[in-house]
């Protein structure tokens, strides 16, 4: 969970993720994504120092130039345990018979559970 926590608030900046959109069309210099991001070179290389410590990009040195990359294992990873942690809860919430989704009435959004508490109320008095 911790490392889901911390993915999520890597990727919780706009231009992280702008950074993201940019590396899935391939390796790029910093000098690059300065260009793109119309940021300095400071600015850039600050979002890919904190997107490397999480590994969401990986970088590799020729001369003195560093070229990053998407790092597409740990982006696979992540997605697979966001999935897992969500699929999990939502089949949990379903195996006790609550809806999937919060049921919604004229008045608003109704508790599911409240809800399902009255209709075994309601059946065990008929």
């Amino acid at each position: 969970m911790k490392q889901l926590v911390q993915y999520f608030k890597t990727l919780s900046d706009p231009v992280r993720l702008r950074i993201l959109q940019l590396l899935a069309g391939g390796e790029m210099c910093v000098c690059e994504l300065e260009e793109s991001l119309h940021m300095s070179q400071p600015a850039v290389s600050h979002h890919l120092r904190l997107m490397k410590k999480t590994g969401l990009v990986l970088d590799r040195r020729e001369g003195k130039w560093i070229y990053y990359s998407l790092n597409g294992h740990k982006l696979l990873a992540m997605e697979e345990k966001f999935d897992e942690m969500l699929a999990s809860a939502i089949r949990a919430r379903l195996s006790t018979g609550l809806p999937a989704a919060p049921v919604k009435t004229e008045k608003g959004p109704v508790c599911a559970r409240r809800e399902a508490a009255k209709a075994n109320t309601q059946r065990k008095t008929s």
